[in-house]
């Protein structure tokens, strides 16, 4: 399930998602994420190696309004894994 993978790792991060500031996009754009890499196992830490800069290099090419779109799309993902948290209780 979906949710389950990515869920966690976009709950660590809520106070910055939810930021709707310059803070958050700079985090966004400049963060790399080695600490999470590091830790996760070589299938996954390859994946990842591969999609944050993908993500990051997307967000320095898009508009404000494919930003906000974005930025949405990260926002529901998280509400949508703190609801299903709430269902497993």
């Amino acid at each position: 399930m979906l949710i389950k993978l990515i869920g966690p790792k976009l709950y660590v991060y809520r106070d910055k998602i939810y930021d709707k500031g310059a803070a958050a996009e700079e985090f966004a754009l400049n963060y790399g994420f080695e600490d999470e890499i590091g830790k996760a196992n070589s299938e996954d830490a390859e994946e990842a190696g591969y999609f944050i800069p993908l993500v990051q290099k997307y967000l320095l090419l898009a508009s404000a309004a494919e930003k906000k779109a974005y930025h949405g799309i990260v926002v529901d993902m998280l509400d949508d894994y703190i609801e299903f948290l709430s269902l497993q209780i």
